[in-house]
């Protein structure tokens, strides 16, 4: 049987924040298939990890949304509350900024749905542009009002939401049932009366998910 070294190198941080060199060296007498799987083995533990720390924590459908409190909502009853205080009700969170054309053409859209579903759905806009500030979004609000019929609560940005909501391209929706679990993800053409109304009666919904990804508006 042939005998073969195999050197293995492994590098890991020192007290002082620099990589030190540890090299073993084996003196066995393993075979070249043995000594290959090891290997690959290797190679494929190292992808493995490096897939599950790239990926993001983001929440999926059939999710669980926290209990975030929305520290700032313009145009509702309520200046602040949590997301578990719409409990029993259909939401959707439709993100936005001021900046996203795409976004304000739904809105109208958007107000007509709160006006029809709204003893049973909230839709609220959550706004993603930190340089969006009250101010800004006050007179958005008051400007939309002037031109007509603007019904819809707006959340204002803040860190916590961008957190767990980390939207990349806008419009974004997600469409959270009374239970408080993620139903569906989806861009502005699924936003229509019929699959509202299932998300209401707690019915599954069969929407085509919309990535997350940047994208041009």
């Amino acid at each position: 049987m042939r005998k073969i070294h195999l050197f293995i190198a492994r590098a890991w941080p020192c007290p002082k924040n620099r990589k030190a060199l540890y090299i073993k060296t084996l003196q066995h007498p393993i075979n070249i298939g043995y000594t290959l799987l090891v290997l690959m083995l290797a190679l494929f533990n190292t992808n493995v990890k490096a897939q599950v720390l790239a990926k993001p924590n983001t929440l999926l459908i059939g999710d669980k949304v926290p209990n975030l409190i929305l520290e700032k909502i313009l145009n509702h009853k309520d200046s602040t509350a949590t997301l578990g205080a719409f409990r029993g009700k259909a939401l959707i969170l439709d993100f936005w900024a001021t900046y996203c054309t795409a976004c304000l053409k739904e809105f109208p859209k958007m107000d007509s749905l709160q006006n029809r579903y709204g003893k049973n759905l909230q839709i609220l806009l959550i706004n993603t542009y930190e340089k969006d500030d009250e101010g800004t979004l006050r007179r958005f609000i008051d400007a939309r009002k002037a031109r007509g019929s603007f019904n819809l609560a707006v959340v204002q940005s803040d860190a916590a939401l961008r957190k767990v909501f980390p939207v990349k391209s806008m419009p974004h929706y997600i469409w959270i049932g009374a239970d408080g679990r993620i139903k569906a993800i989806t861009g502005a053409a699924a936003l229509t009366g019929a699959p509202i109304e299932r998300l209401i009666a707690g019915l599954s919904l069969n929407l085509n998910t919309k990535p997350n990804r940047h994208e041009l508006f």
